[in-house]
């Protein structure tokens, strides 16, 4: 066992990118600061919440969802699940988010499911688009799966509220799940065995809160 012992799909995608990031962030927990690009994310994170959970059909987006005022308005009449916070066990057991044996946290942006249709699950994306997001629509559809036992299949999208269509898309059914389980056990192993974390210099080291050139603790 490692010195990281519960993940989210950021933290693994971190992982991915740079070990020693999640190390200084997670273990050595060195706080970093916030930035105008989160703070705007959260906020337009909220304002989709609120449109779809919003009474009254007649109710416009606000600009920033423009791009998806149409699925926006869908999702508002297919009883969505909103923001919802799930935590499993090692085993993919529900858990509570703050319990002991939480191994993987997850967030949950919208789930709606539009009429002989199957579970749109979504996921908002402000910024830009990146290829590992593709990840992140197999670990949706599998603890949506796990926590929604009457949904048989999962049509699991990324939504570029900033820059609009193409989705980012992958469909699964539940027949999926148990190989989806050991693909995402598979994937994180080595970070939760991990015992080094290891600098990984790469472009994203230039906007590094840890890097030298910052005063930071890393070596690059």
């Amino acid at each position: 066992m490692g010195l990281i012992t519960q993940w989210s799909f950021s933290r693994w995608s971190t992982y991915t990118d740079c070990p020693a990031k999640i190390k200084f962030r997670y273990v050595d927990k060195l706080v970093e600061p916030g930035s105008p690009a989160m703070d705007r994310g959260t906020m337009i994170h909220k304002m989709a919440e609120d449109y779809v959970l919003a009474p009254g059909r007649t109710q416009k987006p606000h600009d920033c969802l423009k791009h998806y005022a149409e699925e926006f308005k869908l999702a508002r009449k297919s009883q969505p699940i909103v923001e919802k916070e799930w935590a499993f066990t090692e085993s993919w057991e529900p858990t509570g988010w703050f319990a002991k044996d939480a191994w993987l946290r997850i967030k949950t942006d919208l789930i709606f499911q539009p009429k002989k249709a199957p579970c749109v699950v979504v996921d908002h994306k402000t910024g830009k688009r990146y290829e590992k997001h593709k990840d992140q629509l197999s670990i949706e559809a599998l603890t949506t799966f796990i926590m929604l036992p009457h949904v048989d299949e999962i049509d699991a999208q990324i939504w570029y509220l900033d820059q609009g269509k193409p989705n980012l898309q992958s469909k699964f059914t539940r027949e999926d799940v148990p190989f989806l389980k050991l693909e995402w056990e598979d994937k994180v192993r080595p970070m939760l065995n991990d015992e080094e974390f290891a600098p990984k210099p790469n472009y994203g080291c230039r906007w590094c809160h840890y890097r030298k050139a910052n005063g930071g603790p890393c070596q690059f």
